[in-house]
C-alpha cells in the first residue's frame, strides 16, 4: 500500500509539473501573438536609436505560414558610423525577449562628406558611413 502511495504521489508531482509548463506555454504564446506590425516597427526604431543606428527605410514583407507558427519579415536598410554600432543593433534585436531573427544581411560602405573643424579651415573631409541591408523576422506563434 505504501508503495502503491509513493507511485501516485510522484505521479501527482509529474502532472503538476505538466500542468505549470502548460501555464508558461500558453502565457509564451499569448505574449508573442499581441504583436503587429506597429509595435514591431516601434521596437526596432528604439533599438535603433539606443545603438546610434539611422533607419534609412523599413518595409514589412509577406508574412510565412509554417505550421506552428508565422514568421513576419522585415526589409531594413540602416546606416551607422562604424561596424560596432551596427553589430550593437543586431545584438540588441537578436537578445530582445520578443523573437526576431536576422535572416540575411549584407554590408557595404559609402563615403560621405562632412565639414571637419571650422576652426582649421581645411574644408571637407572624406569619411565612410556603414550600410546595412537586413531581413529580420518576428515570430508568432500559432494558438
Amino acid at each position: 500500500l505504501n508503495i502503491r502511495k509513493d507511485t501516485e504521489s510522484k505521479k501527482n508531482g509529474v502532472l503538476g509539473e505538466i500542468s505549470q509548463s502548460e501555464k508558461m506555454i500558453k502565457f509564451y504564446k499569448n505574449l508573442f501573438n499581441k504583436k503587429d506590425a506597429s509595435s514591431v516597427i516601434n521596437t526596432i526604431n528604439n533599438i535603433a536609436r539606443d545603438s546610434n543606428v539611422k533607419i534609412i527605410s523599413i518595409k514589412p514583407g509577406a508574412e510565412e505560414q509554417e505550421p506552428v507558427y508565422t514568421r513576419f519579415p522585415f526589409v531594413l536598410t540602416v546606416s551607422a558610423d562604424s561596424y560596432h554600432g551596427i553589430g550593437k543593433f543586431i545584438s540588441k534585436i537578436e537578445n530582445h525577449p520578443d523573437v526576431y531573427f536576422v535572416d540575411a544581411i549584407s554590408i557595404r560602405t559609402q563615403e560621405v562628406s562632412r565639414a571637419q573643424d571650422r576652426e582649421s579651415g581645411l574644408g571637407l573631409k572624406a569619411a565612410n558611413r556603414v550600410i546595412v541591408n537586413l531581413t529580420l523576422s518576428i515570430i508568432i506563434f500559432k494558438g
